[in-house]
């Protein structure tokens, strides 16, 4: 009976430890697979922080070039607006100066008459006849095909007034300035 029972004894230690042998495996493979999930893990976590850091790296490039492009527009649009001011006061300038060599021209077309009325009037005994000396009859508007002719001795205060138009139109439409946001 005593071999019976070192034989079960024997048995059942055989049991417990093939039992604790494979329970001992069984918690080592879930150890080995919480370090493979663990490292998975941090795996996908560092390569999510790459994409976020090449997605962060890809958008301030993109806000650099935008800066940059407003800037070169800005520029180049000052540029422009410099060479139409100049332009603009070129233009204003010179309609401004035709209508000043209008003006002189038309103060020598009636100093000139004038002084043929006195010299009419002295060999004719008659006083000149004041406020008619300029016109003289050369008022005339003409239209056709070939353009618009303007023959008068207020030529020139046409041409005053299409500058002084022209650069209030520039003014008001062209150079009206705008605060843009970033």
């Amino acid at each position: 009976m005593m071999r019976i029972l070192l034989l079960i004894t024997l048995f059942l230690t055989a049991i417990v430890s093939a039992n604790e042998h494979k329970d001992k495996d069984f918690w080592q493979d879930i150890e080995a697979l919480k370090k493979e999930s663990e490292l998975k893990e941090e795996q996908n976590y560092y390569e999510s922080l790459l994409r976020h850091e090449a997605f962060e790296k890809e958008r301030f490039a993109y806000d650099v070039f935008t800066f940059d492009d407003n800037k070169n527009s800005f520029t180049f649009q000052n540029i422009q607006t410099w060479v139409i001011f100049v332009i603009v006061m070129l233009l204003v300038i010179s309609g401004v100066y035709l209508a000043y060599l209008q003006f002189k021209l038309d103060e020598k077309k009636a100093l000139a008459q004038l002084e043929i009325q006195k010299l009419l009037a002295r060999n004719s005994a008659t006083e000149p006849q004041l406020g008619t000396s300029a016109d003289n009859g050369e008022n005339s508007f003409e239209v056709s095909t070939s353009g618009i002719k303007i023959t008068s001795s207020v030529i020139g205060l046409v041409v005053l007034a299409m500058s002084f138009a022209f650069f209030y139109m520039y003014v008001l439409h062209v150079y009206d300035l705008k605060v843009t946001a970033y």
